[in-house]
């Protein structure tokens, strides 16, 4: 059966630009549909990006009541019969149709060239590689837009990559963060560190066993991470642990320390006790090796740190005080409730889930979702410090020993606005931001790829935000901070489409706007995705990428 032609290419056109005047009226469709024509030796994809309608009276200023007195009861058909409709198309890819290969250059066919309608098996056509992840339809359309996932060793990208996920709460977003994570779970040579502080991501089902359920009605609607990772035969790789079953590595003194400030020890030890003094007396102290010693060994030596915090004329007095005032046993029990975090009794060391993560290859999801934000603060500073020296070490060694390094991981990191904002609360924040800033920076090289997902764009840190070498778009950042930092990456066109489109708890339809290197169409230009309604049309559509066709 022959394709119905959807429209001509007319003048003026260019190679970069064309415009199509529409066979009918009823043939329009909206922005981002997908159309392509044969030009000579050449098939040409491309992008609607604009409509326009024109009238053959328009501009002779006719008043209505002029049309209608002469079309009569008549008039709104007859106008509609003068109307001819315009649509702009980018072209988004050349291939050589006697190869199959794309051409890198553009291609401009004759006046009257017919355009017709991509269909979703044609699509595939024009990727540059044969296996991509489906994460979605190109909007108002059933062809699938894929995405480039590869790992970061010397047969993936070569080096690591950058992601951010961003919608408002109700938007997807979560969803299509762990649609990602699943999608390189694919990659079994990829290591994954999901960061999850709100329990989705690491949940059980009835019977206990993983299930990663990130449906509100499980009875009406289930999508869960573990059918992606049972999909990519990765269930034996993933590792569920709360911070309650991770053990701190001993050496970290400056986390023990900073779990010591945050359980108010000093103040129970010394009550009154300024900044100034507490900073003297942790200097005093770093060097000791803190997590080994207990109370009852170190209290002489904590204690005289402390009152050595003052002026040497004030010394005796300061230990005389701090025996008479403070609470010395209930110091003890702070600092022994502390020393629990670094027992060799619980079930993970730290250092092992990260070369698990880094080396082994492993799936490892760690619950973060304590009430309590500074206590998130300071674990996530522990794992990301922990995190960058041992990706750094193994970098080095590789490099001395002349062999390209085995790190291949990707980190993910949920409701990231909340731990790395752009303007940090307070200074446990604010080194935090500067700790991540700097993995973010130096990660690339060294194996450690980053997947953001947050509630607002304007509300992460700007240097991380503008290394995200792609970027999935969801509703809700309409006006305000949010709405510069988008048009820093869309133009003005692009995001009044952005603004257009309807919420997704209205219209049931849950879309985003992607762009960026992964995006394996149209070198870079922005995509509407709309993500498939439910998690089996996704898994349909990537049996190919799965190895389960």
């Amino acid at each position: 059966m022959e394709r119905p032609i959807f429209g001509y290419l007319i003048a003026p056109s260019s190679a970069k630009q064309y415009t199509l005047l529409l066979r009918g009226v009823d043939a329009v469709r909206g922005d981002g549909h997908l159309v392509w024509c044969r030009s000579g030796c050449y098939e040409i994809l491309g992008q609607v990006r604009e409509l326009r309608l024109e009238n053959r009276y328009a501009g002779e200023g006719i008043s209505e009541a002029a049309l209608a007195s002469q079309f009569g009861g008549e008039f709104a058909g007859s106008l509609a019969a003068t109307d001819r409709q315009y649509v702009a198309v980018v072209p988004l890819a050349v291939r050589d149709v006697r190869t199959g290969e794309l051409v890198g250059d553009w291609v401009l066919p004759p006046s009257g060239t017919p355009f017709y309608e991509v269909e979703a098996e044609q699509a595939g056509t024009y990727y540059q590689r044969s296996s991509l992840f489906m994460a979605g339809w190109v909007m108002g359309t059933r062809v699938p837009l894929g995405i480039d996932i590869r790992d970061f060793g010397e047969s993936g990208w070569g080096d690591a990559r950058l992601v951010g996920v961003a919608g408002r709460s109700g938007s997807g977003k979560s969803v299509l963060a762990a649609t990602l994570a699943g999608a390189y779970a694919g990659q079994r040579d990829l290591g994954i560190l999901l960061i999850d502080p709100q329990g989705q991501f690491s949940s059980s089902d009835e019977f206990g066993r993983y299930a990663g359920e990130m449906g509100k009605a499980p009875q009406k609607w289930s999508w869960r991470l573990s059918r992606m990772f049972e999909l990519a035969n990765r269930m034996s790789d993933v590792v569920v642990a709360g911070w309650d079953e991770v053990r701190l590595d001993e050496a970290d003194t400056d986390t023990f320390l900073e779990l010591l400030d945050y359980y108010k020890f000093w103040p129970t030890l010394r009550p009154g006790v300024r900044g100034d003094k507490v900073e003297v007396a942790v200097a005093r102290l770093r060097g000791e090796p803190l997590a080994s010693c207990e109370w009852a060994e170190i209290e002489g030596r904590v204690v005289e740190a402390l009152a050595r915090a003052y002026s040497p004329s004030r010394q005796e007095r300061a230990l005389e005080e701090i025996r008479e005032l403070g609470d010395i046993a209930g110091a003890g029990a702070i600092w022994e409730k502390v020393r629990r975090y670094f027992s060799p009794v619980r079930r993970y060391g730290l250092s092992d889930l990260l070369d698990g993560f880094l080396l082994r290859h492993k799936i490892v999801i760690l619950r973060n979702d304590s009430a309590d934000l500074e206590l998130q603060l300071i674990f996530c500073k522990a794992l990301f410090k922990a995190l960058r020296s041992r990706a750094q070490g193994l970098y080095w060694a590789s490099q001395r020993s002349g062999r390209r390094s085995q790190v291949n991981g990707l980190v993910v990191l949920d409701e990231c606005q909340r731990l790395i904002p752009e303007y940090p609360d307070g200074d446990r924040q604010k080194e935090l931001v500067k700790l991540v800033e700097d993995v973010v920076h130096t990660g690339r090289k060294l194996g450690v790829g980053w997947l953001f997902a947050t509630q607002s764009v304007a509300n992460i840190s700007k240097a991380v935000w503008r290394q995200l070498g792609t970027v999935f778009i969801g509703y809700g950042f309409g006006v305000g901070a949010d709405k510069a930092r988008l048009l820093e990456i869309v133009d003005s066109e692009v995001y009044e489409r952005y603004q257009g489109l309807p919420p997704p708890l209205q219209s049931g339809r849950y879309w985003f706007l992607v762009q960026g290197e992964l995006v394996a169409l149209g070198g870079g230009r922005p995509f509407f995705v709309e993500c498939f309604p439910e998690q089996e049309t996704l898994i349909r559509a990537n049996r190919n990428y799965y190895g389960t066709e």
